[in-house]
């Protein structure tokens, strides 16, 4: 006999917790055991049963002692993630229901076809300690279903637990449920099934077995119902999600000598990956202060690059710090433009391993705030402490070994010592960083990624091919180079996945950036305002 076990916060009823559970009742024919803070959902139904989650004495404890776990990074988040394992744990129930092998299952998950015993006998025979969603494109499952069979299964949810009671999950690089159960399911041992074996990407639900009878609406998009027109990478999309989909995302064809092409650009770290480890390595001996994830918040960043349209835009610029809560930010190519401008920028964003960054310290600022990436040079590091900047440390991920320098460096990874992706270029990861600095708004200036004329064209590169050339985007030609289309697809990847992270972007000025991001706004505008609320 199977049971099951979901929770949820409070506020996300309407969101999708009654969807779940009333199609939950409509087609499955197993018990369900519903924990909740606060009152309990209204739904009644006798398949259902409510348990109050602030009754578990242990989950109490140790939301007190590690209240401070918690991070906008999902890899270090303890707490947000420690609910599922004290309710699916539940000594109390799992006491009280010896026959019964329990089931985890999401609370955003939606049922549209029966489940009953014998299917799901299925998945996960009396022979196997449990099943789960195994991911072979990424490095942990997905636990948005996790199956439990006998008292091999029964030991296991034990010892979930304990790695929670004992806080032996805190010498794991990552704290979350899905890396904590990997973990331990290694450990143990025994027989499982894999539900997702030989499924590419990385929601992986829908094509599989248990697709055929639910969805998981995993996301805010997939939530809202709006995972169709949100244009993700492919890679976050299922199989069956790209076969529907009315679009499968924006990609820029450019025109190359009157030819179509799609220019796909594959960069590569500028200096070897011994040298970074280096530089980070030294930067956590010697940088005094690290940025930590925060909360969103309602403020403005306007953020700057360093392309030639900028100075063309600074009274623009201007007039937008002359309003309450936005922040001016830029990259160092435009540092010295803006404060001979007369605005102090609130932060500088460096990226640069290299060791000519230092050109641009030189003289910091006294008010600016330099992010400073470890993987920037020593001579960089110096020059900023040396000069008493306020400098504030933050990872990029480059695929250089680094993480396993931080983890070493930092012992166990503190919120402070998270990791930001997001591009080859500082405008592009500055987006990032700074959303986990808690910015959701964005105004882009002097993302050019073009030069303003025709550069010389004679020049070549190291292997011989033209350095620059002429490409036509959408209509709109620029001149640029292999590092910019590069940058390019790299914004595009954020404007793909903005909707899903609550990005509001917007970009102005001449350049490829603020054409593309034209274009895909304009893509996402199914339907005008008049067509919606006509005069009269």
């Amino acid at each position: 006999m199977f049971g099951c076990v979901p929770t949820f916060p409070p506020d996300h009823w309407e969101l999708y917790a009654k969807r779940f559970l009333e199609t939950y009742v409509k087609h499955w024919h197993v018990p369900i055991w519903v924990y909740h803070e606060g009152p309990p959902p209204p739904l009644a139904h006798p398949l259902v049963h409510y348990a109050p989650l602030d009754g578990d004495q242990d989950r109490r404890r140790f939301l007190e002692a590690h209240k401070d776990k918690s991070s906008q990074d999902y890899r270090l988040n303890a707490v947000k993630f420690c609910h599922k394992v004290f309710a699916l744990t539940d000594s109390r129930r799992v006491q009280e229901n010896p026959l019964i092998d329990w089931i985890w299952l999401d609370a955003d998950i939606e049922t549209y076809a029966d489940v009953d015993e014998a299917w799901l006998e299925g998945l996960c025979p009396i022979d196997r300690v449990g099943a789960y969603l195994g991911r072979q494109d990424w490095h942990h499952s997905e636990c948005g279903l996790m199956m439990f069979r006998g008292d091999a299964g029964k030991l296991f949810l034990s010892e979930f637990r304990r790695q929670y009671t004992s806080g032996k999950m805190f010498d794991l690089p990552e704290w979350h449920d899905s890396y904590i159960f990997d973990d331990l399911r290694k450990k143990v041992g025994g027989n499982w099934a894999d539900l997702s074996v030989g499924i590419p990407g990385m929601h992986v639900w829908d094509d599989c077995i248990l697709g055929t009878r639910m969805r998981h609406l995993k996301g805010p998009l997939r939530k809202k119902g709006k995972l169709r027109s949100a244009k993700l990478p492919k890679e976050y999309m299922s199989q069956k999600e790209l076969q529907e989909s009315e679009m499968t995302g924006f990609e820029p064809v450019f025109v190359v000598n009157g030819q179509r092409a799609k220019l796909s650009v594959k960069t590569k770290n500028c200096i070897a990956h011994d040298k970074i480890r280096a530089n980070v390595h030294y930067s956590m001996t010697v940088i005094p202060k690290w940025l930590p994830p925060m909360k969103a918040n309602d403020r403005v960043a306007v953020f700057c690059s360093g392309g030639p349209s900028l100075k063309d835009h600074l009274e623009e610029i201007r007039g937008l710090l002359a309003k309450p809560r936005h922040d001016l930010i830029c990259v160092k190519h435009a540092q010295d433009t803006l404060i001979e401008a007369g605005m102090i920028p609130f932060a500088c964003i460096l990226l640069d391993p290299r060791s000519h960054v230092q050109d641009f310290v030189e003289n910091p600022h006294p008010q600016v705030k330099y992010f400073t990436a470890s993987m920037c040079h020593p001579t960089t590091i110096d020059a900023l402490i040396d000069k008493n900047a306020q400098i504030w440390g933050y990872h990029a991920v480059v695929g250089a070994g680094e993480i396993d320098v931080i983890r070493e460096r930092a012992g166990k990874m503190s919120a402070y010592h998270f990791t930001v992706e997001g591009g080859c270029a500082t405008a592009t990861r500055g987006i990032a960083l700074l959303r986990y600095a808690g910015y959701r708004a964005f105004k882009l200036f002097a993302y050019d990624l073009a030069y303003e004329g025709k550069p010389d064209t004679t020049k070549k590169t190291k292997m011989g091919d033209s350095k620059y050339y002429e490409v036509e985007l959408l209509g709109k030609k620029f001149w640029t180079d292999a590092e910019k289309v590069a940058q390019s697809q790299d914004f595009v990847r954020i404007m793909q996945i903005a909707p899903e992270i609550d990005l509001d972007i917007e970009a102005s000025g001449p350049g490829m950036i603020p054409h593309i991001w034209k274009v895909m706004k304009d893509q996402n505008a199914r339907v005008g305002f008049d067509e919606i609320f006509a005069p009269g």
